[in-house]
């Protein structure tokens, strides 16, 4: 996945949200262009999928840089006890980036399958030419 350009850490919490917002938005558009071929019917049910799946790109991207700007792993102290754990913007990422990965999925099951090779997703490919003259030699 490639990077977006993300503000740096000095800039306010508020520009940063109107920055995410215009990544957000940017991302949905370039999603519609690539699944502007879902038949009609099933549209209305990728934009809400298109949706979630920008947000995750976008924010996938600004919890990359967090990771890459900090420790993969943090000391922690509850109590008495020092322990050293996981940082929270990795396992943040990791969850996120496997629902991304679904929602991939799951927008592409909304495309319409491609016949190739008599090929059509469902039945098996039509026997060629050549697999009639071996089945037939025997």
């Amino acid at each position: 996945m490639a990077t977006k350009k993300i503000k740096n850490t000095k800039d306010t919490k508020k520009n940063k949200e109107i920055d995410k917002d215009k990544l957000i938005k940017k991302e949905i558009n370039r999603l519609k262009r690539i699944y502007e071929k879902i038949p009609e019917k099933r549209y209305k049910t990728a934009l809400k999928l298109i949706d979630n799946v920008a947000f995750m790109s976008v924010t996938l991207d600004f919890l990359m840089q967090e990771i890459n700007n900090s420790k993969l792993i943090v000391k922690t102290k509850n109590a008495s006890q020092e322990f050293y754990k996981e940082s929270p913007a990795v396992g943040s990422y990791n969850k996120m980036y496997t629902n991304f990965l679904k929602g991939i999925q799951q927008l592409n099951s909304l495309l319409p399958v491609e016949k190739s090779d008599g090929f059509d997703g469902n039945n098996p490919p039509a026997e060629d030419d050549f697999l009639k003259f071996i089945k037939n030699r025997k």
